[in-house]
C-alpha cells in the first residue's frame, strides 16, 4: 500500500476507484477530525465546480478513525516551490497570483474564511492537456462569516507569520481581509524568497506593523507587482484589497499582462473552447481563459521542475534557511505569548466556551453523519483495504507500483506523480 503522505495528525494513502480514478485517502484519529473541515467541503458541492479548491469525495468513521476521500493533486505545494529559491517567469507568477485570488474569491463567495492560507496549503496538479491549476486545501480552520460576524472576534489560529496584522497586534476584530493578507505573502515569498516582515523579535514585528510601510526587495522589479503586494499587504484592513478589487488591479488586465500571455497559454485555451463547442460539459470558464495559463512549472521524476531555475549556491541557501525558520519560530512564540497578554483572556475563554458549547450540540449528530456519508460501496473497501491489507476487494485497487500506473484522466505517468505536503 502506498502512503504518500504523513504528518503529526494524519496518514494519507494513494487509492484507485474507477469512479474517481486516482485518489488520496485520509487516514486520522476521530479525536483530532474537525467536522468544520467537511462542513466548509461541503460548501463547495453547491452550484460551479471550483477548480482552484481540493474536491473532498467522501467521508466515515471506522472504530475511532476517520477516513477522508480528497481529490489527488499530483505536483507539489507552493511551498516546495518557494524553498528552492528558484526565480519564476512573469507569466508564471501573474498566473498563479490570479489562480489563488480567484480561489480565495470563490471560497469568500461561499460564505467561508480559510484562515489558513499558505504555500504548504496550496497544492498543484497538472492536467494531461498541460495546464497547471493550484489546489487550496486544508480546510480544518476554516469559519463561515456569519458565525465570525456575530462575534467580531476570530481567534488567533493559523500559521502566525502568514497571519494579518488585525489578528497579531490589533484589538482581534478581524473578516475574510485575512486570507487577502495570507495571499499576499505567499506571492511575496515566491518572488522575495522570504517574509515580507522579517523581524526575529516581537517589538521589531511591532514596530514595523505601527510604521505600516513595507520594504521592497531588491529582487522585486515589476512595479505593478509591487503595487498589487502593498494593497494585498495593506496594515489596515479597512484599505486591503478585497480578492474582487485586486484581481481588477492592471497587473492582472493592462496591456503588458495581456502580451506576457504565452503563445502556448493561447493555443491551449483555444483547444478548450473548441472542446466546450462540441459538447464537452467538463469545460469550465477558467479552462477558456488563456491568462490563467502560463505557469512554467512540469512534471519531472519525482520532482518539482521550474523554468528559469537559478540556484548556484545551494548549500549557503539551506543555512540560511535553517536560521531563518529558527528566528521565524521564536518570533511565531512570541506573537503567540503577546496575544495571550495583550487580551482579557476571560473574555478570550468566554467566547471559546461558547463556540465549544455550539461544537458539543452537533457532537450527537457526528457518528451518524460520519456514517451516512461513508455508507458508498467504494469507500467502505477501501477503508477494510486500509485496515486488513486485502488485495482481493472488489471495486477498489490500490496502487501497488506507481512506476506502472497511469491515470487516463490526466494522463500522469507513474514517476511524475508528486507528493502529498507532510503538513496534513
Amino acid at each position: 500500500m502506498i502512503v504518500i503522505g504523513q504528518g503529526s495528525f494524519a496518514r494519507v494513502h494513494l487509492v484507485h476507484s474507477a469512479e474517481t480514478g486516482l485518489i488520496a485517502a485520509k487516514v486520522m484519529n476521530k479525536s483530532l477530525f474537525s467536522e468544520s473541515e467537511w462542513d466548509a467541503a461541503e460548501a463547495f458541492q453547491k452550484g460551479e465546480p471550483i477548480p482552484f479548491v481540493l474536491k473532498y469525495f467522501a467521508q466515515m468513521q471506522h472504530e475511532e478513525k476517520v477516513y477522508i476521500l480528497l481529490e489527488f493533486a499530483n505536483m507539489k505545494s507552493l511551498n516546495q516551490i518557494i524553498e528552492l529559491n528558484s526565480v519564476l517567469s512573469r507569466g508564471t507568477i501573474r498566473a498563479i497570483a490570479k489562480q489563488l485570488i480567484e480561489g480565495i474569491r470563490l471560497i469568500h463567495s461561499r460564505g467561508l474564511i480559510h484562515r489558513n492560507i499558505k504555500g504548504e496549503n496550496i497544492l498543484l496538479h497538472q492536467r494531461k492537456s498541460g495546464r497547471v491549476y493550484i489546489k487550496i486545501t486544508d480546510f480544518g480552520l476554516a469559519k463561515f462569516q456569519n458565525i465570525i460576524e456575530q462575534t467580531m472576534q476570530m481567534s488567533l489560529k493559523g500559521t502566525p507569520l502568514n497571519m494579518a496584522p488585525e489578528l497579531l497586534i490589533g484589538d482581534g476584530n478581524a473578516d475574510s481581509k485575512v486570507d487577502i493578507w495570507s495571499a499576499g505573502v505567499v506571492l511575496f515569498q515566491l518572488v522575495a524568497h522570504e517574509y515580507p516582515i522579517k523581524s526575529t523579535n516581537i517589538s521589531d514585528f511591532q514596530k514595523q506593523i505601527q510604521l505600516g510601510a513595507l520594504n521592497r526587495p531588491i529582487i522585486i522589479k515589476d512595479d505593478l507587482f509591487w503595487d498589487l503586494l502593498e494593497n494585498l499587504l495593506s496594515f489596515d484592513r479597512t484599505k486591503r484589497f478585497s480578492a474582487e478589487q485586486a484581481l481588477q488591479h492592471p497587473y492582472f488586465t493592462s496591456t503588458q499582462a495581456l502580451n506576457e500571455i504565452s503563445q502556448e497559454s493561447h493555443q491551449i485555451a483555444a483547444t478548450a473552447q473548441l472542446a466546450k463547442s462540441n459538447g464537452d460539459t467538463n469545460i469550465t470558464i477558467y479552462d477558456i481563459d488563456p491568462s490563467y495559463k502560463h505557469i512554467d512549472i512540469h512534471l519531472n521524476p519525482g520532482k518539482i521542475r521550474i523554468i528559469n531555475d537559478q540556484d548556484p549556491n545551494r548549500k549557503e541557501q539551506e543555512r540560511l534557511k535553517r536560521e531563518q525558520e529558527e528566528k521565524d519560530q521564536q518570533l511565531a512564540l512570541q506573537l503567540q505569548e503577546e496575544y495571550n497578554n495583550r487580551f482579557n483572556m476571560e473574555d478570550v475563554n468566554k467566547i471559546r466556551t461558547e463556540q465549544l458549547n455550539d461544537d458539543n450540540k452537533e457532537k450527537d449528530k457526528d457518528n451518524q453523519n460520519l456514517r451516512n456519508r461513508g455508507q458508498q460501496d467504494g469507500l467502505q473497501q477501501i477503508v477494510q483495504y486500509i485496515e486488513t491489507g486485502d488485495r482481493n476487494l472488489r471495486g477498489v485497487g490500490f496502487i501497488r507500483q506507481i512506476e506502472n500506473i497511469q491515470q487516463e484522466k490526466d494522463g500522469i505517468s507513474g514517476r511524475g506523480i508528486g507528493v502529498y505536503p507532510q503538513s496534513t
